[in-house]
């Protein structure tokens, strides 16, 4: 079981439908799952930061890993390796929101998709293409 916890809903539309779409090939695999948390519009960074992590922290069922910058950066080929890995046990891959995460989670095993830094609804479709990569033969050649 894999599931893509995140802050926010995914916006605009033609990224939801790649995102469900993305999602529906992966399910032809293994199960799925893009966990959408409502996120916080506090007055101050530091209390929707705090608020944000503990309904992620609420969330988490499986193996945690952190979707960030400052993560391990992997080859296709070292993802799908701990995608593999931990797949039986179920993953839990986490995308914070537009502030990131707490402290806290920022302790987690993280990874990175890229040095650079992409808009919180790009980088589910990243890593939804990454995880189809994993199931899709034809691109672990």
């Amino acid at each position: 079981m894999i599931r893509i916890i995140c802050i926010g809903k995914t916006e605009p539309l033609e990224l939801k439908k790649l995102q469900d779409y993305y999602v529906s090939l992966i399910k032809k695999h293994t199960k799925i799952e893009v966990i959408e948390l409502k996120e916080s519009r506090e007055e101050f960074k530091d209390v929707s930061i705090r608020k944000e992590c503990e309904k992620i922290k609420n969330a988490l069922k499986y193996k945690p890993i952190l979707l960030d910058v400052n993560g391990n950066l992997l080859t296709s080929e070292e993802f799908s390796k701990l995608i593999l890995k931990y797949l039986g046990f179920g993953i839990d891959f986490i995308i914070g929101g537009v502030w990131g995460v707490c402290e806290e989670l920022k302790k987690l095993e993280s990874i990175s998709l890229s040095k650079m830094t992409f808009n919180h609804n790009l980088i589910r479709i990243m890593l939804l293409e990454q995880i189809y990569r994993v199931f899709n033969p034809n691109f672990n050649k």
